[in-house]
């Protein structure tokens, strides 16, 4: 039974290495074995997954989500920039503060999402003549 001052002890799945800094050749070869082991099991899990390749499909789509993920952030921000810096310059001009910044800002906004949605395809320009994508 453990006191209070005691931490209680579990078991650990891998040898320890002792003071003396090398372990002994039988331990190195158990070690070898369990990471073989593993491999195959991490193999035959991946494979069910359906990550044929590995990590190298999924780092591929996670930089193209990245990607869009960018290109939609741009989009945006790039638009509400953008109507910042015409309302203030409106609201310097004119005298009318706050409200040529008001007014841009929401342009702004509404321009960058806009953007947005046509940068994913979601809102095509009119007389396109193309409908917007249905996914």
């Amino acid at each position: 039974m453990a006191t209070g001052s005691e931490p209680e002890k579990t078991p650990s799945p891998i040898p320890p290495v002792h003071a003396t800094g090398g372990t002994s050749a039988s331990q190195e070869a158990e070690l070898a074995r369990r990471m073989a082991d593993l491999s195959g099991r991490l193999d035959i899990k991946t494979a069910k997954a359906g990550l044929a390749g590995g990590s190298a499909g999924a780092a591929g789509s996670d930089s193209a989500g990245m990607g869009q993920g960018f290109k939609a952030a741009a989009d945006l921000s790039g638009g509400v920039i953008v109507g910042v810096i015409l309302g203030l310059g409106l609201d310097r001009i004119a005298g009318s503060s706050p409200w040529g910044l008001i007014v841009f800002l929401l342009l702004g906004f509404s321009a960058g999402v806009l953007n947005m949605l046509r940068g994913f395809g979601m809102a095509v320009p009119k007389g396109s003549g193309r409908p917007p994508r249905q996914d």
